[in-house]
């Protein structure tokens, strides 16, 4: 559930159902496809987490259960906490707080390596989404609903003609500007580790049988892999 015309942005939504059975109001919003790729993902980072250290698991999906429970109160627009009198944002710096130096570290790594998949789950959706919205606009139409430019130039014509569009388009001016983003500045390991891993999602679900079993057992070494991957140089 979320507050009228609010949408949830990715970083706020947590995205992925826990694993424990505990989802909130956002998560519940999410296309099907999308939440399936999250949730698969989110699945073998468990997996991975698991088989490295069991206490580093339990200490990543209660920090993430805290960092949910305090989203959907968020977004919610009423009260949805089981224990109203808990602060779970709070409980996250608490437990982090008690955490030594080195657990914090791994804790740190798993969680960069959730938001890369998150991140990725997204972005693959979105461009899933664009190329079906060009799929169905027909080649003979003037305008291009889904490129924003064609409709833009075209209601630029209708309002002031072609004479004074043109004279107005004559004096624009582009000026590209070159950001750090974080998502440019990633290190070329953890790259393509990334673009590996869209791969194989972007064919996991058209698979059955055996192809299936070695999608997931190379999503689960890309992955592994990414995780034990430093962010940093």
């Amino acid at each position: 559930m979320t507050i009228e015309n609010e949408q949830i942005t990715p970083a706020d939504a947590a995205i992925v159902s826990s694993g424990t059975g505990t989802k909130g109001p956002e998560e519940r919003d999410l296309p099907a496809s999308l939440k399936e790729e999250m949730d698969l993902c989110l699945q073998i980072l468990r997996e991975v987490l698991g088989e490295f250290d069991e206490k580093l698991l339990a200490k990543f999906d209660e920090v993430r259960e805290h960092a949910l429970n305090a989203s959907a109160e968020r977004f919610s627009g009423i009260l949805t906490d089981t224990n109203p009198n808990q602060d779970d944002l709070q409980k996250v710096v608490d437990i982090i707080d008690k955490t030594d130096v080195h657990e914090a570290q791994l804790l740190a790594r798993a969680f960069t390596t959730y938001f890369h998949l998150a991140n990725l789950c997204e972005e693959n959706y979105r461009v899933s989404v664009l190329h079906s919205r060009e799929a169905a606009v027909d080649d003979t139409q003037a305008v291009d609903p889904v490129n924003e430019m064609t409709c833009a130039y075209h209601q630029l014509i209708n309002e002031m003609g072609p004479a004074k569009a043109k004279e107005l388009l004559d004096q624009l001016e582009f000026h590209p500007v070159f950001t750090a983003h974080p998502t440019e500045a990633r290190r070329k390991a953890v790259e393509g580790k990334i673009r590996r891993i869209s791969q194989l999602l972007a064919t996991h679900e058209l698979l059955g049988g055996s192809d299936k079993k070695e999608n997931s057992r190379r999503l689960f070494n890309e992955i592994d892999a990414l995780c034990r991957t430093s962010p940093i140089a």
